[in-house]
Order: structure tokens, then sequence, then C-alpha cells
């Protein structure tokens, strides 16, 4: 975050469509409406999920930048998500049932720009086929949005999660 950015007040009607684009996009992604999720992604989109190790307090947050699970374009992007409607994307198919909870919005206006700078905090949860053992993981969420005439529009995504070892038996989803 820049150091003179501004954080919105909850009031600020740029706050309300920025919650607005979240509830939606976990909408469409938890009803497996891919190909309209991608609709919410500005095209010089960039979609990073670093690798995350156990670090002292004197390491800092133990993000490896130079690793990572997603390091995703909008076209890489674009081509999962034709892959996920392909009959052999087999690790989708029953598509997994999830829950995305996203909580703890915070918004700042970036000087010098239309584009605000968003935090918040995402809670997934998945169950696949009939098994009954739930999949979770939380994470921080970094964004940067732009507001255009037909809404929010992602331009970057940062998904720091909490764990070292993901829960997760594949990453075929979108955090």
């Amino acid at each position: 975050m820049q150091a003179t950015a501004t954080r919105l007040p909850l009031a600020d009607p740029r706050f309300e469509t920025v919650l607005d684009f979240l509830y939606e996009e976990a909408e469409l992604l938890d009803e497996n409406r891919t190909k309209e999720w991608l609709e919410l992604l500005s095209e010089d989109v960039v979609y990073t999920m670093p690798v995350r190790s156990t670090a002292n307090r004197s390491e800092g947050a133990g993000f490896d930048t130079r690793m990572g699970y997603y390091e995703e374009s909008y076209d890489s992007l674009r081509h999962r998500v034709v892959h996920l409607d392909v009959p052999s994307a087999w690790s989708m198919e029953p598509p997994p049932r999830t829950r995305r909870y996203v909580t703890n919005v915070r918004v700042w206006s970036m000087p010098g720009t239309e584009d605000l700078e968003v935090r918040s905090y995402l809670f997934f949860v998945r169950l696949d086929g009939d098994d009954t053992a739930m999949q979770c993981l939380s994470a921080a969420r970094h964004d940067v949005m732009s507001l255009t005439n037909g809404g929010a529009r992602l331009r970057r995504r940062e998904i720091l999660v909490d764990h070292t070892n993901l829960p997760a038996t594949h990453l075929a989803v979108f955090l």
C-alpha cells in the first residue's frame, strides 16, 4: 500500500461498489460460473499466490515471491476456465461444492489514479464428491481494482495463504 493512500469510509459509494464486487465474485465462483467471473477481471490482471514458509518474526512474513502456487495473467486464467469445461477435467468432475467467505474488507484510494487498493480475508471451504471431510483454506488477499462504467474490475490479486502445507488435494479453484 502506498504511504499516501487514503482509507475510504464505509459510507463512500466506492466502498459499496467493492463489496458488491467481492460478493458477486464469491457467488459466481461458488456456482461454477467461471466464464462470468472472467468478465470481472481486467485484461491486464496479475493473479498470484506465493508459497508460504514458517519464519521467525525477524525473518518477515515468510512468503517466497520467487515461487508460487499461482502466477497468472488474463490469458492463463482464461485457459484454465476453458479447461474446466472439458470432459477430461477429471479433478473437477463432479464439481466440488465450495463456499467463499469474504471478511475484514478495507479499501484505500490510490493517489494519482482511479484505482483502489482492497484488503480482505478469505475463508474457503470445499467438499469433493461424497467425502465428508471439508478442505478449508484461509488467506489474506491484497487486490487492486479499477472502477469503470461497468463496475469494478480486478487488476491485481495477491493471495497470502495462512498454510505452509495446503490442505487441498488440488488447486483447480480460484481464490
